[in-house]
Formats: C-alpha cells, sequence, structure tokens
C-alpha cells in the first residue's frame, strides 16, 4: 500500500504525495496539526470501508483509491490473507496505530511469516522440516479420511432415501387396494340384495339375468384385491425398521466419522505445538532484533538497560513512560517492523513514522535519522513527523521538506526539496 495523499478535517488540507519518494518529512511546530491527519488516516482505516467524509488515498492497479472504501478493502483482504496477518497488525506495521501489544504481536506475526518461509526454501532447521512434514502428512491422511468418510454418508443418504421411498410407495399401494377391496365388498353385498334389480355400475340399469354372472366376477376380484393388499401389507411392515443394507451404511459413515474427528483432534495438536513453538522462537527473535535496533540508535548507550525497559514499556500503554528511551524503543520497533515486513516480502509501499523525534536525546538523533534514510532507499515512500529543529539539524537527510504554516489566509503547506546537492567538478 503506498500512500498517494494525506488528508486532514477539511477537503482542501490534502497533501499530494504522488511524485515524492524517499524520506519526506512533515515539519510542525505544532503536534495538533500532525495530529489532525493521522486521526483521519486512522479513522478511515478503522472504518473499514464505511468513512463517509474525504479521506487520503493509496495508489491501486487503476489509479488512486481513496481509503475507508470498498475499493482499498477489496485491496487489503487478499493481502492480509496472503501474508497471514490481522488487520490491526498491518495497521501497526502501516502508521504505528494501536497500542504496545498490537505493535508486538505484528513483529511476532511478520516474523512467524519469515521463518516459514525460510522453511520451505530448505533455509529452515532440520527439526522444523521433520515437525512441518509430520503435520504435512497427517493433513493429507485426514484429508482421504474426509473423502472417505463423506462418500460413506452419500452412500447412506442414498440407501436411506431409497427406503423412505420404497416405505412411501408400500404405504400408497396398501391404501389403493383397501379402497379398491371395500369398492368392490360393498359392490358385491349390493347385488346379493337386489339380485337382479341391482343396477349396473356403468350404465345404471338393472342388471336382470346377468346378475349372478357379475356377482361371481366382482367376487373372484375382490379375492384377487385381498390377496394382493396382505402382500403389500407385509410390506409395509417390512419396512417400518431401516433395512439391513442401510443400517451398515450409517454404521460405516458413523465409523468414518469418528475416526475423521481422531486424526482431525491429532492433526490441530500437532499444529499446535509446532505454532507454539514457532511463535515463541518468533519472540524471542523479534525481542533480539529491537534490542539490536536500540541499541544501534543510542550507540549502546541503553544496552545494559534494555532487558528492563523493554519489559516496562510491553507492560504500559504506549508513550505512557515518557521519555528518550520509550522513544527509541518506539522508533526500534517500528523500524524492526517494517524491515521484517521487507524480508517475508509483505513490505509496504509507503510508512508514516509518527513518533516525536524532538523526544529523543540530541546525539541520538543523527543515528535515527541516518537510519531512516537507510530504510527510504529500500522502501518508496516514508513520512517522518518531524519539529523544525529536527529538520534544521540535518535537512540533507530528507528528499522533501512538508512545511505546514499559519498566515492570516488559513493553513498552506510548502513543499521545500532537500537532500544532498551533487557538485560537478571540471
Amino acid at each position: 500500500m503506498r500512500l498517494q495523499t494525506l488528508m486532514g478535517n477539511t477537503r482542501r488540507s490534502g497533501i499530494d504525495l504522488r511524485d515524492e519518494r524517499g524520506l519526506i518529512a512533515f515539519v510542525a511546530a505544532d503536534e495538533a496539526d500532525w495530529r489532525e491527519y493521522m486521526d483521519v488516516l486512522q479513522d478511515a482505516f478503522g472504518r473499514a470501508g464505511d468513512f463517509p467524509g474525504p479521506g487520503p488515498a493509496v495508489s491501486g492497479p487503476k489509479g488512486p483509491v481513496r481509503i475507508g472504501t470498498p475499493g482499498f478493502e477489496a485491496l487489503l483482504s487478499p493481502l492480509l490473507a496472503a501474508h497471514g496477518i490481522r488487520r490491526e497488525e498491518y495497521a501497526a506495521l502501516w502508521f504505528g496505530a494501536g497500542a504496545v501489544r498490537v505493535w508486538l504481536s505484528a513483529a511476532g506475526s511478520l516474523e512467524q511469516q519469515r521463518r516459514r518461509m525460510g522453511s520451505q526454501s530448505g533455509t529452515g532447521g532440520k527439526r522444523g522440516r521433520v515437525a512441518a512434514a509430520d503435520t504435512s502428512r497427517g493433513e493429507e491422511h485426514l484429508h482421504e479420511l474426509e473423502k472417505r468418510a463423506a462418500a460413506a454418508e452419500a452412500a447412506a443418504e442414498a440407501g436411506i432415501l431409497a427406503w423412505v421411498r420404497e416405505k412411501q410407495d408400500a404405504e400408497t399401494r396398501l391404501s389403493l387396494y383397501r379402497d379398491r377391496e371395500r369398492e368392490l365388498r360393498e359392490r358385491v353385498r349390493q347385488i346379493e340384495k337386489d339380485g337382479e334389480d341391482a343396477a349396473c355400475s356403468g350404465c345404471g340399469r338393472p342388471l336382470g339375468e346377468h346378475a349372478g354372472v357379475v356377482c361371481t366376477v366382482r367376487r373372484e376380484e375382490w379375492e384377487v384385491v385381498v390377496q394382493d393388499g396382505r402382500w403389500w401389507r407385509r410390506r409395509r411392515d417390512q419396512l417400518q425398521s431401516r433395512p439391513r443394507r442401510v443400517r451398515q451404511l450409517e454404521q460405516r459413515a458413523a465409523a468414518l466419522r469418528a475416526e475423521v474427528a481422531a486424526v482431525s483432534a491429532e492433526v490441530v495438536r500437532e499444529a499446535a505445538g509446532m505454532g507454539t513453538e514457532v511463535a515463541a522462537a518468533a519472540r524471542r527473535s523479534v525481542g533480539r532484533a529491537i534490542h539490536r535496533k536500540a541499541v544501534a540508535l543510542t550507540g549502546g548507550r541503553i544496552a545494559g538497560a534494555f532487558p528492563g525497559l523493554f519489559s516496562d514499556w510491553m507492560e504500559g500503554a504506549r508513550g505512557g513512560a515518557g521519555g528518550e528511551e520509550i522513544a527509541v524503543l518506539e522508533l526500534a520497533t517500528r523500524i524492526a517492523m517494517v524491515e521484517l515486513a521487507l524480508e517475508c516480502g509483505t513490505g509496504p509501499g509507503s510508512a508514516v513514522f509518527s513518533t516525536g523525534l524532538e523526544q529523543l536525546n540530541s546525539e541520538d538523533i543523527p543515528r535515527v535519522l541516518v537510519e531512516l534514510a537507510d530504510l527510504a532507499g529500500r522502501v518508496p515512500l516514508l513520512v517522518v513527523k518531524v519539529t523544525p529543529q529536527v529538520a534544521a539539524a540535518a535537512p540533507e537527510c530528507f528528499d522533501l521538506l512538508l512545511r505546514l504554516e499559519h498566515s492570516p489566509t488559513g493553513r498552506r503547506v510548502r513543499r521545500q526539496k532537500s537532500g544532498l546537492g551533487l557538485i560537478r567538478l571540471r
């Protein structure tokens, strides 16, 4: 995701970043001016496609896409899924949103992604590859069992449907034969009662001398219907319970379902054990990376104090303790996060550092600016909030200075090219 514009609370407050590259300094004496842009960015990102107002935009395949719109969500969702990071973790990586736990969670997810990539490329440890292979074989066995269980369930369902249809057919046939038997019995009784005066069932005229023959034919037909009806009654009774073959199909499907559940539980346990081991290793690795970065940013000054500082920082809200040490930890963590993202292919097209560099020790500021300038060589666009004093201390580190100025006519952003000059000698 590469930022194309930043937006404040009004439509006229936009900052165009489309053609910019490298380390961009947002120079503002008032923290509220910068916070306005960050609040809009965080609000638009957090609305998940339902942000109503003017907001910042990113580059898309067909041009700018405003953050907080369905189009932005269509870009973000596959990115999160592909790299196994949550939405809040991406916000922490991208512009430093969230609390300390979210930052460290994002760094841990990125480190796990990096380790998975290393394992797949053959650079992971033998133990990890063996565990992954065992898990993979278990998943393949589970997949095969699931296919067999699905086939068995389909066969059982087909058997049940056939049995139900057969039972319903027997019920229908028996009902038809009973109706016909009652009809014929009543007809014979009527002819026996009325004799030659019995009416013909077809034309209604008296049967006369044919009454005896008709009565005999109807009696014989009645006897056949009675016999057939008895057969269908026995058939109906036989089908009241599930046939043996259907019960066998159901038993096989149930056995395979139980086996699937057992194997699935085993695969989950193996994956959880492996995942716990990887997550613990990732946390340790992230801690070491932040430690190395913090020591480098301070020239080794906090090397001995780092464990206690880091522990206190993790337990409190971000920035709650205040001071230059906390500012160093925040910068070290953000830089480590972006570097991890670059290593595992999740590198953002831009990143925003809103941490106040003015809180740093005066000796640390040049080291931090050099580190950020180096990082900007690997990230297309890096936006950093600084005070006028910090910008004046090392303007050569920045490729562009966006100076936020207030005047009687309102607020405006003045663009000032910066960076190292090139001198040609003849």
